[in-house]
């Protein structure tokens, strides 16, 4: 599998592979062991990036692709009193997730184009390792943009497929198991090309945000402005040190990702990019 390089051409994009993980169950077994292992950290560290760009405490969060609830679960434990909302596109998923949250969260079997027009303002929407299969992003981003409340935040982490060959070749060796490997590289053949992103970026017409490459949500690993929002949000800093427990060097794992931050019009002029 290892001797071809993946080909990271627009025109080879095919989700068909990775979204066969999400519905037959032997596949659907072998995803819940990767995520449990290696997504997992990503997940909190990146939960942990937005909230520590985020001003003040959420008083509403929508989870895009919330899984079985377990960032909601540590949101509902921070803010008790912040309005919850999870999404999914997996009926067993968002059971699960409702049952483990008990009523202390919104569970909805659907996605982004399935929530009502007249859905609340949010504060902070999330989404990781999602975009890649809406059905219609430019049309979901624009959505989401217009349902953030003043001052809030949108924040979408995903793969991009456009990953260094070699860089690619390296972090799949790192995962010994076969059956890992072959999942990571259907995931990223699924992804957007960073091209493809701002393109439907553009073509949502945001008022503001934009999608940004690698590092600490756009910021280099090792920059200054890494190292003082570690500094300043502790949780960020042990989510941090997790990841790097996975045995992949932080910075050249999270060159494998894309970010898509929406801004809310603040209350008293327009919007501002952070």
């Amino acid at each position: 599998m290892m001797d071809s390089p993946l080909n990271t051409r627009p025109e080879e994009r095919d989700t068909a592979p990775a979204l066969a993980y999400f519905s037959d169950p032997d596949r659907l077994r072998i995803y819940d062991r990767f995520q449990s292992i290696f997504l997992a950290p990503g997940r909190l560290a990146y939960m942990e990036l937005a909230l520590a760009k985020f001003d003040r405490p959420p008083a509403s969060v929508l989870e895009i692709g919330c899984g079985r609830g377990d960032l909601l679960l540590l949101l509902a434990d921070r803010f008790p009193d912040a309005r919850l909302t999870g999404i999914d596109t997996s009926r067993d998923m968002t059971e699960a997730a409702a049952d483990r949250l008990g009523g202390r969260a919104e569970i909805l079997h659907t996605d982004v184009e399935g929530l009502g027009a007249d859905i609340p303002e949010i504060d902070l929407v999330l989404g990781y390792s999602t975009f890649r299969f809406w059905r219609a992003p430019a049309r979901e981003l624009k959505r989401l943009e217009t349902r953030l409340r003043p001052g809030g935040l949108g924040y979408l982490t995903d793969l991009r497929r456009d990953i260094d060959p070699d860089l690619l070749k390296q972090l799949t060796q790192k995962v010994s198991d076969t059956s890992f490997q072959a999942l990571f590289l259907a995931q990223v053949r699924s992804a957007y090309s960073a091209a493809e992103a701002r393109a439907i970026f553009a073509d949502a017409g945001i008022g503001a945000g934009g999608v940004k490459l690698g590092g600490f949500g756009g910021a280099e690993v090792l920059s200054r402005a890494s190292f003082d929002l570690i500094q300043r949000h502790e949780p960020l800093s042990k989510a941090v040190f997790a990841l790097r427990n996975q045995g992949f060097g932080i910075s050249k794992a999270m060159d494998t990702m894309m970010h898509i931050y929406l801004y809310g019009k603040p209350a008293d002029g327009p919007r501002n990019s952070r």
